[in-house]
């Protein structure tokens, strides 16, 4: 029996006249009302049934803030609170972070004077173990900030008021106040909130007004498998939840337990390889039992949507699936952005039929010149779109989300006036971030019994089979961070959401997603990208360990499968043609030739066709793990600080006094920005500080050393950015692509120009002898030689510097000092090595755009987008 089927019978029994019955989500309204139908007499009377946000917005209509409303009202509660005549709005996440924590507050109708007095500057000071003195202008400015945190949080609330805006835990808070509330209350029974998992304070506020003259019941969807767990997370979030309501409760149990269930897990070579398994498995059940496909990794919906075979044309796509997930939100952000190789690219993937016209409109169209007149530009380019005359369910979703994204333009057009003062990247970023957290109606099939669903659109939907997508750790539950100002020990301490509530949620619409399935197939992939992308979801590991019976019901598979062509020794394989070659060149020619994407190219030609024609990113660490990456970027940007001073000056012993005072604070800041960006765990931010002072403190000594054994040495630059035109023959033509590089330092000792780049990981002198230069771009051994050569043919050309030294700093093998490239025994590189690695240059990507050219993968090196092929 389904919830629904238990509710039904439960409601049966107590029903009244009046009733208003009251679920989360849309979803389930039209299989109950169905339900309802088909046990009711004809003559009987039909309850109400609604969503929580429609009873709302229905019985207590309001003139409700939009974002940039509460951004003007912020701006001015920061201008007076601090007084300042202008407050500035130059960090848009820290604006949001502010308003998202203002209102959880309201909506949990915490005193702000308690809460905020608990985040105020003396206790930043003492966590920091400061002094005010200590601080200079701007540190006090912004410690200023936090003790006027609860004169700004009123001055908010009183500035949204007086412009008559009023968000919802505001009306909540005054509900019995309100006639169309009394009339609500009046006229119905009972109210009934089914299947929900938690409310809010203000939300319990309001009901609790229903519960005085109204009999109000909850009914959740549970099974005791977690609910009476004391280890669970889900049965610990659920008993959290169920004790802050004061009103009836009824707990319909799943009987879990004694459900016959048939489990898999699946394990596939890249997403490729699981979407087919899934393409496959539909058809070989058909449409003859409710089947819900969970997309855990919503962006891969859409490539779903796009591949989906013709056989399986009538499949119903769940509402609430997010834009930012779609072709639609790229093409957006790409015409905002002014990325027109982007914007085709986009283009060229949607099923238009005047793609032509539209790119010749946008190469003729001017820039804006303001962020309104470029959202009246894209409305119009938007409005152009002609999808082909097929009813795919590619188009419909296209079709979808272009019209709630002209939906949200028309909206920002009319309030122009009133949002001019607030900072265009504002404006932008808001748009952006409006559109994109904006969803999608259902579409297609609605009556068809296979349903693409997000996991929240599986609340109270019960159906014969499940099949999870993405069932790997790091996308579900993934890493669960908080964003918030308050931090969390005052989160926790006012009963505030954290992160382990957010994962006992995740855990308990997992569990209520399969507990009366009949059949659960659970999709991960295979990875050797990451630490830990390729571990199966934990919850997994939890059935297996703690479900009883589970065992004797669950099977493990490994499924493979390449759209690619295969070599005679199994290696993937993509010729080139001329679509290809158009992207490479368009790509060279516009963003340029790194040398980056030149290794790429010697190391793996499938991971360059990936990267570049694809445009698949890299994959990204695990942020409870240190980041090479991150951590090479973390010392790159320390050195550079600590250096910037002294460029354009001759080392010497006062130079090292000078960095030895400044280097703590530029060290400081450089921590604080990596702490915002990645929000590591505490232990992984010591092993990024004390790694990198470790590296910091030897180079200082090494380079200190230098200077103390009488060298003469002059800093000329640091990172210094170079581009040059580059010309190659493509089909015999003369083409002109750009080469661009970053040098880490320039320096110069007794007439000789010397390059040098750092490096985290180890380098020996061995990986920087060549023979020939040739060998630098076909061996992938060379590659740390192919980059200095590389940065020295673009000096070189810049500077009309004839000879030059070329060495690499390594921290791992720091005792070794500087690394200089070596061809043939020779240290210094003569316009006669620049000439001759510019010819094998030359000749290296004029092969790569040939027609013979194939992108094969390497047997040596694994492609580091194996999982990511879509």
């Amino acid at each position: 029996m389904t919830f629904l089927e238990q509710f039904l019978a439960h409601y049966s029994k107590n029903q009244s006249e009046n009733d208003v019955i009251i679920f989360p989500n849309n979803r389930p309204i039209l299989e109950f009302r169905n339900l309802f139908q088909q046990t009711a007499s004809k003559n009987s009377w039909f309850p109400e049934i609604i969503t929580l946000s429609d009873v709302l917005s229905r019985e207590m209509p309001a003139n409700a803030p939009v974002f940039l409303d509460k951004v003007l009202a912020l701006s001015e509660a920061l201008s007076i609170a601090l007084n300042r005549k202008n407050s500035e709005l130059n960090n848009y996440d820290f604006v949001v972070k502010l308003i998202e924590d203002f209102e959880e507050v309201q909506r949990e109708k915490i005193n702000p004077v308690d809460i905020f007095s608990k985040v105020s500057y003396i206790k930043l000071l003492e966590k920091w173990e400061l002094d005010a003195g200590q601080l200079g202008v701007l540190g006090k400015s912004n410690l200023l900030f936090w003790e006027k945190l609860v004169d700004i949080f009123l001055k908010y609330q009183e500035n949204l008021e007086r412009l008559n805006l009023q968000t919802q835990p505001q009306l909540l808070g005054k509900i019995n106040e309100l006639s169309a509330f009394k009339n609500l209350a009046k006229s119905t029974s009972k109210f009934w909130f089914v299947g929900f998992n938690n409310f809010n304070a203000s939300e319990l506020h309001f009901i609790d007004e229903l519960g005085k003259n109204n009999a109000v019941e909850s009914v959740f969807d549970v099974d005791n498998y977690y609910l009476k767990n004391d280890l669970d997370v889900a049965g610990k979030f659920l008993r959290k939840s169920s004790q802050k309501i004061e009103f009836k409760k009824t707990f319909l149990h799943a009987e879990w337990q004694s459900q016959i269930q048939q489990f898999s897990h699946t394990v596939s070579d890249g997403n490729i390889a699981m979407l087919t398994a899934v393409f496959e498995e539909l058809k070989r059940v058909g449409d003859q039992q409710k089947t819900a496909v969970v997309f855990l990794d919503q962006s891969l919906l859409q490539t779903a949507i796009f591949s989906l075979p013709q056989e399986l044309r009538k499949v119903n796509v769940g509402a609430g699936i997010q834009l930012q997930y779609s072709l639609g939100y790229s093409l957006i952000l790409n015409f905002l952005d002014g990325n027109f190789p982007g914007l085709f690219e986009v283009l060229n993937q949607l099923a238009l039929s005047n793609i032509k016209s539209l790119q010749k409109t946008l190469k003729e169209r001017p820039k804006s010149a303001t962020i309104w007149s470029e959202f009246v530009a894209l409305n119009s380019f938007l409005s152009q779109l002609k999808f082909d005359n097929s009813n795919s369910l590619k188009n419909q979703f296209s079709a979808s989300v272009i019209s709630a994204s002209i939906n949200l333009l028309n909206r920002y057009a009319n309030e122009q006036e009133k949002f001019q003062k607030i900072p265009e990247e504002f404006i932008k970023k808001s748009f952006l971030n409006e559109l994109k957290t904006s969803t999608i109606d259902s579409i297609s099939e609605r009556s068809s019994n296979i349903q693409f669903l997000g996991l929240l659109e599986t609340r109270n939907i019960d159906v014969d089979y499940v099949i999870m997508v993405s069932f790997n750790d790091a996308v579900f539950p993934g890493n669960i961070i908080s964003n918030s100002i308050i931090p969390n020990d005052v989160r926790n301490r006012f009963g505030l959401q954290m992160p382990n509530d957010s994962e006992g949620l995740l855990a308990y619409y997992f569990y209520q997603s399969i507990q009366r399935a009949k059949k659960i197939s659970l999709l991960s992939v295979q990875s050797d990208a990451g630490f830990t992308s390729s571990e199966p979801s934990r919850y997994l590991k939890q059935l297996r360990n703690s479900f009883p019976g589970f065992e004797k019901n669950f099977s493990q598979h490994k499924t493979e499968f390449s759209e690619y062509e295969e070599s005679a020794n199994g290696s993937i394989v993509i010729p080139q043609n001329e679509k290809i070659k158009a992207k490479i060149i368009n790509y060279l020619s516009q963003r340029g030739c790194s040398v980056s994407a030149l290794n790429l190219l010697i190391r793996n030609p499938l991971d360059f066709y990936n990267q570049y024609v694809l445009g698949l990113k890299e994959p990204t660490a695990a942020i409870n793990e240190v980041s090479h990456a991150e951590l090479g970027t973390l010392f790159h940007n320390i050195v550079e600080d600590v250096y910037k001073p002294f460029v354009g000056s001759k080392l010497v012993l006062d130079t090292f006094k000078q960095i030895e005072k400044s280097r703590k604070a530029v060290f400081e800041k450089r921590i604080k920005e990596l702490e915002v960006k990645l929000t590591p765990t505490k232990g992984v931010l010591d092993l990024y500080k004390n790694i990198c002072l470790v590296w910091l403190d030897k180079f200082l000594a090494y380079d200190e050393s230098r200077i103390k054994s009488g060298r003469d040495i002059t800093l000329k630059e640091l990172e210094q950015r170079c581009e040059i035109d580059f010309s190659i023959l493509v089909n015999e033509q003369p083409t002109t692509i750009k080469l661009v590089g970053s040098i880490d330092r320039v320096e110069e000792e007794n007439g000789v120009i010397r390059l040098i780049d750092y490096k985290t990981g180890k380098v020996e002198q061995k990986d920087l002898r060549l023979d020939d230069i040739s060998d630098a771009l076909e061996n992938p051994a060379f590659s740390k030689s192919n980059q200095l050569l590389f940065y020295s043919l673009l000096y070189s050309r810049l500077n009309k510097c004839v000879k030059i030294e070329s060495a690499i700093y390594s921290c791992r093998n720091n005792l070794s000092g500087i690394l200089p490239l070596t061809i043939q025994k020779n240290t210094l590189l003569t316009n006669e090595d620049f000439l001759s690695y510019e010819q094998a240059l030359k000749m290296k990507l004029a092969s790569m755009l040939t027609s013979d050219f194939e992108f094969v993968e390497s047997n040596e090196f694994s492609s580091k987008f194996n999982d990511l092929m879509v």
